[in-house]
């Protein structure tokens, strides 16, 4: 596509997910605009994440809405900076206020995105928000059906999966630092979930299904997670065999922890961010489902496999169940064995 946009500032999503299921967009938007300079404006997190697609964004800018940069004034200040950068394309992924306020600030010429009754006075050309559909498809096609609507890139012929390209190096020393003397195979387990406790299946039915694991396979399980996360992964780990796992919660960057993933046999975990990780790098792998909206953000892989039961309430989207949290509940540790133990088919 011929444009004379030679720079473009990218408002990328704010949750380790979302910015995976946003690849296929910046992938679109790279092969539209090869020759222009393409910058990631994001949390300063998102940089250890978008270094796995390292041929899709030239650079990242910080912005940290959360602290330097929070509030209105911290808004203007970063919008003011981002003005001496005269980007000429403005691509606001996000679906609230702050990414397409700072954008006008920054006096970008030309600004898309979504629009939402938060954005859509600071937009030249927009996705009205109420157009998505609510469910049926993958939330990958909502970034892409934005740029084609806009008229940044050509419309897909068809969906495009996530994904993240291993990096032989990342591995061999995440694996040094974290795995030596662990016997293989490799499961890693992310029983968390930065959602909320709603997306979580029971540590009960964890540490049957690692027990097993180990039992049938020989191998051991890899706890991931953040410190918030501990007390979950501390209470799956007392079941098992030291000798047969490594707790790993909170001791790991989320580069090292997308290199564990990278590294692995199998893979499991509720509905989560690294779920989304797991799949993007085509690791075999079992998610568990309550919720949220299995049709628009499964692990989009060949090698995923879902366990979900659906219940009147879901999904719900809730960040903490208000009642019995019966669509984890239902979820036996027999049916996610039973998956887990079918990725050896894969």
């Amino acid at each position: 596509m011929t444009s004379t946009y030679r720079k473009i500032a990218v408002r990328v999503p704010n949750w380790i997910g979302d910015v995976i299921m946003a690849l296929p967009a910046l992938e679109q938007l790279r092969a539209a605009y090869p020759d222009a300079e393409i910058c990631a404006v994001a949390r300063p997190w998102v940089k250890d994440l978008l270094a796995w697609r390292n041929d899709l964004i030239d650079r990242c800018i910080d912005f940290d809405d959360k602290g330097t940069h929070r509030g209105l004034t911290g808004l203007w200040r970063f919008g003011r900076a981002l003005a001496a950068e005269r980007f000429d394309l403005g691509v606001v992924l996000t679906k609230h206020f702050k990414g397409a306020f700072v954008f006008t600030v920054a006096r970008i010429p030309r600004r898309i995105g979504f629009a939402t009754p938060e954005t859509r006075y600071f937009l030249h050309h927009a996705l009205p928000r109420k157009k998505l559909p609510k469910s049926g498809r993958h939330q990958s096609c909502d970034y892409t059906d934005m740029l084609a609507t806009t008229g940044l890139t050509q419309a897909a012929t068809t969906t495009m999966a996530p994904r993240l390209h291993r990096d032989e190096a990342r591995l061999k020393e995440a694996e040094t630092a974290f795995l030596v003397d662990l016997p293989k195979p490799w499961l890693m387990v992310h029983a968390g979930a930065a959602f909320g406790t709603a997306k979580r299946w029971g540590v009960e039915g964890y540490r049957d299904v690692c027990l097993d694991f180990i039992k049938r396979s020989g191998g051991s399980v890899v706890l991931l997670g953040v410190k918030a996360e501990a007390e979950v992964n501390d209470n799956i780990a007392t079941a098992l065999d030291p000798a047969h796992h490594r707790n790993l919660c909170g001791a790991t960057s989320l580069s090292q922890s997308l290199a564990l993933i990278a590294a692995a046999d199998r893979f499991l975990s509720n509905d989560s961010g690294l779920m989304h990780a797991a799949a993007a790098f085509a690791v075999p792998q079992v998610a568990i489902f309550g919720p949220t909206d299995i049709e628009a953000t499964f692990p989009f892989s060949d090698k995923a496999r879902t366990v979900y039961h659906k219940v009147d309430c879901s999904p719900c989207f809730q960040r903490h169940c208000p009642i019995g949290h019966d669509c984890m509940k239902a979820v036996s540790s027999q049916a996610v064995g039973k998956a887990l133990a079918g990725l050896d088919e894969v």
